[in-house]
């Protein structure tokens, strides 16, 4: 009798199971609201670059169930459907959308079923496609939070069209820090790096298919910093810098100075450093190089020279950098008068990193309170100089917090930035559009497949910058060069002079210099 009585069960349920069901999530009354669903990461109103990987996101709106359609007016539609909220976007779905669609809107359309059985509609979000592409492959440091203790970091490349990630090189065996990776002009084959600390210091330099581990220190100056390649490619322009790292009791309590810095030249054959008085001058603290694209201008930054003596916890907030830039003769070598194009005595704030557009028409900058790191200051923000008007402003892409490290696309309509914005601790790769008119779209974070990822990621990721292609050295290649007993130093241009009164080179001033 009992099996029977089990059959009769379950062939009873099995007989209303259909209309539980459809009781439980029969569409109740529709309801359609004036505003976008949320959505986490916020990809709404953005402009979206034509090779882009899916920008997945999660609909924070609660409900039993999220339906998704991503539309055209050409009629191409994508659905989703997900009971938890994260939205997948198909991968050949989405760049069909994108390659059928450049210039024109995408329309992403969210209903959810609330738990009422309810259905909320909400209005539609419409990005832009793009008609330029950005650079297929970006790099930065990744590096987790710690003030105190020298933490994993590595320097690694994404794939923007999917969502591959591969280390060029990390810290896991060498436990150094690695930082100020560069490339010319949006070159994978050329890049450079520098190795800090006691083991395998040095700049790593790759070229023409060969990779180099270069001393650039010299009896005038230390090992080598910021880094801006010519585009002749015979010289790098770098700023050599004495940094101190200290800290607050109060706010904010990370900060970062310079106590001295100059600028110079390194000629790669020659494998020789150069430094001009103009740009190495001991009156002042010259820093952050960057090229026009024509190589005939070095930009750079420059603040007086902290007295020697002075306590630096007395003068520090008075710090700022105005923005300068000063003619070089490619034929010989030589600069001529160092010009001023924003003092901040006009501004009231320090400028740091200039970076120049490829096509020599803007001037990308950013502005904080004070000093030269503005990662570290909250109010830093970017600001783009028309170096055919003079006129400079404020980007639309600037939120509350720090923004910093940007960089150019090689064709120059597409910049990325490292962002606070979401927590204010944690800085992250933001995208922006660029038009013609110097106007920047609203800028959207770098998409993982994941759209729960930055939630719970605790790394910062800094320098961000965008090549045309992977790099092309393995990360085994990278590290024997590293790790390798031969280091190629580089020799002193005999024509630089030592300080005149003390007899003394400029390194040796800088280890004079006051801490606090």
């Amino acid at each position: 009798m009992r099996p029977s009585f089990r059959k009769m069960i379950f062939g009873a349920l099995l007989s209303v199971a259909p209309v539980l069901w459809k009781c439980a999530t029969a569409p109740g009354e529709e309801i359609h609201l004036d505003r976008p669903a949320s959505i986490f990461p916020d990809y709404a109103g953005i402009s979206i670059p034509p090779n882009i990987a899916p920008l997945n996101f999660a609909v924070l709106d609660p409900g039993e169930r999220v339906d998704v359609r991503i539309e055209t007016r050409k009629g191409d539609a994508v659905r989703i459907s997900s009971r938890t909220g994260e939205i997948r976007i198909p991968f050949k779905s989405w760049r069909l959308l994108l390659d059928r669609n450049r210039g024109d809107t995408l329309f992403i359309r969210i209903s959810v079923l609330a738990q009422d059985g309810r259905i909320r509609h909400y209005r539609p979000i419409e990005n832009v496609v793009a008609v330029d592409q950005i650079d297929p492959v970006l790099v930065y440091r990744r590096i987790k939070h710690n003030f105190i203790v020298l933490g994993n970091m590595g320097i690694v490349q994404r794939n923007l069209e999917n969502f591959d990630e591969k280390t060029v090189l990390d810290n896991k065996r060498l436990r150094n820090c690695m930082n100020c990776h560069s490339f010319d002009r949006n070159n994978p084959d050329r890049m450079l790096f520098h190795m800090r600390g006691v083991q395998s210091a040095g700049m790593i330099l790759a070229q023409n298919g060969k990779v180099e581990k270069i001393n650039t220190a010299t009896p005038f100056n230390p090992a080598a910093a910021y880094a801006s390649w010519h585009p002749s490619g015979k010289w790098i322009a770098f700023s050599v810098n004495q940094v101190k790292q200290f800290f607050h009791a109060r706010g904010y309590n990370r900060d970062v100075l310079d106590l001295s810095s100059d600028l110079i030249l390194y000629d790669i054959e020659k494998r020789q450093v150069t430094a001009s008085p103009v740009t190495a001058s001991a009156d002042f603290m010259e820093t952050a190089p960057a090229w026009s694209p024509d190589g005939n201008t070095l930009y750079f930054c420059r603040a007086p020279q902290i007295p020697r003596g002075t306590a630096i916890r007395d003068c520090f907030r008075d710090i700022r950098y105005d923005l300068m830039r000063i003619p070089f003769d490619s034929t010989t070598g030589a600069f001529g008068s160092v010009q001023t194009l924003l003092a901040a005595s006009e501004t009231g704030k320090s400028a740091s990193f200039p970076r120049v557009s490829p096509d020599g028409r803007w001037l990308l900058f950013s502005l904080a309170e004070y000093g030269h790191f503005p990662v570290h200051h909250p109010g830093s923000d970017l600001y783009a100089l028309d170096l055919k008007t003079g006129l400079q402003r404020d980007l639309e892409v600037n939120s509350p917090m720090a923004e910093s490290a940007h960089a150019w696309s090689s064709n120059g309509r597409w910049i990325v930035f490292s962002s606070k914005r979401d927590d204010g601790f944690y800085a992250r790769p933001y995208i922006s559009h660029f038009d013609s008119l110097g106007k920047a779209s609203k800028p959207f974070i770098l998409p993982f497949e994941n759209p729960h990822r930055h939630e719970s990621d605790l790394h910062t990721y800094s320098v961000p910058e965008l090549i045309t292609g992977p790099v092309p050295y393995g990360s085994g290649e990278i590290f024997r060069a590293a790790k390798g007993s031969k280091t190629i130093s580089a020799t002193l241009d005999p024509g630089v002079k030592v300080d005149s009164e003390t007899g003394a080179s400029e390194k040796s001033l800088w280890e004079m210099a006051p801490y606090f």
